[in-house]
């Protein structure tokens, strides 16, 4: 299911640049890290994502961490598993960065 169907109006009536269909290519994209959790609404997009960085010739990384729900990476007060999300996103910031 495409979770954006049930949140975004028809392609043809968005305003809002981030609801536009996505550019042509992807290519000459910064290196990218694509998160999601195995009970995110929208995991299968995030993949698809994920793969057509790849596709493109991106640099990318994809992690999907099982067990969890959707916005985890904000509950780090209520759910410890969160920092695996955070470590995650040090550690790629750190190799972009070259630290």
């Amino acid at each position: 299911m495409r979770s954006g169907a049930l949140t975004c109006p028809p392609l043809r009536t968005r305003k809002t640049p981030m609801l536009l269909r996505p550019a042509a290519s992807l290519a000459g994209l910064p290196p990218a890290l694509v998160i999601t959790t195995e009970f995110d609404v929208a995991r299968d997009e995030a993949e698809a994502y994920a793969a057509q960085l790849a596709a493109a010739g991106v640099p990318t990384e994809f992690l999907c961490v099982d067990g969890l729900i959707h916005c985890t990476y904000w509950m780090s007060g209520a759910v410890p598993r969160s920092r695996e999300i955070h470590d995650a996103v040090v550690k790629f910031v750190r190799r972009s960065l070259g630290a």
